[in-house]
């Protein structure tokens, strides 16, 4: 529990430098179908209503994930993730990007 809270709290202060540079980084990315239980949130909670607005939809645009060595990190997606969940389907569509060393 406790390394997957320093890995959650890394995550954060990367993404304020991520968004600092997410052209660059958008062009490292590669698009990819993902099981969802090979994914962990970062969110801790999710609105309901964002997630039924998200089940009535068809397409989804593919989710944001970050690669680590401890795994697969939702950065962007958490609504469209529960709402597939709800759905019943076992992947998502989601541009990986991969982190290969912690600052």
């Amino acid at each position: 529990m406790r390394l997957r809270r320093i890995y959650i709290q890394t995550l954060e202060r990367l993404h304020k430098q991520v968004k600092k540079t997410k052209d660059i980084w958008k062009q490292e990315t590669r698009v990819v179908r993902v099981p969802i239980t090979s994914l962990t949130a970062i969110q801790g909670t999710v609105d309901s209503a964002t997630v039924v607005k998200y089940a009535k939809r068809i397409n989804y645009p593919a989710i944001t994930v970050v690669k680590t060595r401890c795994g697969l990190f939702i950065w962007d997606g958490h609504h469209r993730v529960q709402a597939l969940l709800e759905r019943g389907l076992k992947d998502v569509k989601a541009e990986i990007f991969e982190i290969n060393e912690w600052r």
